[in-house]
């Protein structure tokens, strides 16, 4: 059974997520996601987190940072690149909590709100530190031929 199959007869669902592309508000194996089931006719926000079907087949699980007309874009708070054009259809799940270090918190928490204004309004940063963080290990690799 996969993730939308079970949000089609459970309403939430509560897992540990794989990847980094979520750091640093969630690292895979400590920290919890809770998902809802997202309706057929809703709408979700800007910074909305939501579970998508990517074109490649798999679930991601990253931040609305534009919408879209017939869609959203796409950001992992820990990833450099935007995934745009994604289609509503595509979407099927909104997160609306998660355990971060063992404490719970909500997305409708002021902290919450807090943090993903300001981790997105250091996107340009991010974006330089991330690709730089790239290229050093490539180099890395390279001169130590592992």
């Amino acid at each position: 059974m996969n993730f939308k199959e079970y949000l089609d007869t459970h309403e939430t669902l509560t897992f540990n997520t794989k990847g980094i592309s979520m750091l640093p508000m969630i690292k895979q194996d400590r920290d919890l996601v809770i998902l809802r089931k997202k309706q057929p006719d809703e709408r979700l926000k800007k910074y909305d987190v939501a579970m998508y079907h990517a074109r490649d087949g798999r679930y991601l699980l990253h931040r609305i940072i534009k919408l879209e007309e017939c869609g959203y874009t796409f950001l992992g708070d820990n990833l450099p690149n935007k995934e745009r054009h994604i289609r509503e259809e595509q979407v099927f799940a909104v997160l609306i909590g998660f355990v971060h270090k063992g404490k719970q918190y909500s997305t409708d928490d002021t902290g919450y709100k807090v943090y993903y204004h300001v981790h997105y309004a250091l996107y340009p940063i991010r974006f330089i530190y991330i690709k730089l963080r790239g290229f050093a290990v490539k180099l890395k690799r390279k001169l130590t031929g592992s």
